[in-house]
């Protein structure tokens, strides 16, 4: 996959070990998502981040809304219960060297119905490291509406060959939305993108061609589409 993917690419699926990391970045991998682990075996992430780069390390927290309103983090893909709040085991998280977060509402999760914007946002505003929020994205206003609220990435899933467009249309939403303009706007209220991209440090071969625009990220690249596979 990743010899025709030309974006960068995250990976996981278990990632039980600094043996599991490495093997993903050899295949192609610019980032690897830890589970499960990041809870049973915390010093993982500062393992991962200390010999492959923060970077690369990314942390998948599934969270689901109790009937008491509360909102609690779930492991094993979403099916046993843990004594961590969202909020909390970000900042953990972050502490232990993670680069990035990607927050699912497992609930949210395929339904089409938008994002849960109180659990993404509390979760964002409690973390200084990009958080990539995903479960609930069914139309374009979703988009929207959660780039006005925070800037982090957005996950879409659900997404083939057909809805092409509809992402085209988010895109330049996104875009319109929040005012990003070309180099040459002279309305200083217009948030203006760079001419050149942006490097972002590479800790090792398989990182070393992901570069960003910082503006860019809440247009083509705040759109983080997922693909799954059943092995």
């Amino acid at each position: 996959f990743s010899k025709n993917c030309f974006v960068p690419m995250c990976v996981g699926g278990g990632v039980r070990d600094l043996d599991d990391v490495k093997r993903y970045l050899d295949l192609g991998a610019d980032k690897v998502a830890i589970n499960t682990q990041a809870i049973e075996q915390p010093e993982l992430i500062t393992k991962a981040a200390k010999r492959f780069g923060s970077q690369c390390v990314v942390v998948s927290i599934d969270v689901r809304k109790e009937s008491s309103g509360v909102y609690r983090v779930y492991k094993n893909c979403g099916r046993h219960p843990t004594q961590w709040q969202p909020e909390e085991l970000a900042q953990r998280v972050e502490g232990l060297g993670a680069g990035e977060i990607l927050l699912t509402a497992v609930e949210k999760d395929g339904s089409l119905e938008g994002y849960d914007n109180k659990l993404n946002a509390d979760v964002v505003k409690s973390v200084k490291i990009p958080v990539i929020v995903c479960g609930g994205a069914g139309k374009w206003k979703d988009f929207a509406d959660a780039t006005q609220m925070w800037r982090h990435e957005l996950l879409a899933q659900n997404i083939n060959q057909e809805l092409r467009q509809e992402i085209d249309d988010a895109v330049q939403r996104c875009r319109d939305q929040l005012n990003l303009r070309g180099p040459d706007s002279d309305d200083p209220h217009d948030v203006v993108e760079p001419e050149e991209p942006l490097p972002v440090p590479a800790a090792s071969g398989a990182l070393g061609r992901r570069t960003r625009r910082a503006p860019d990220r809440f247009g083509s690249t705040a759109l983080v589409t997922e693909a799954t596979s059943a092995i």
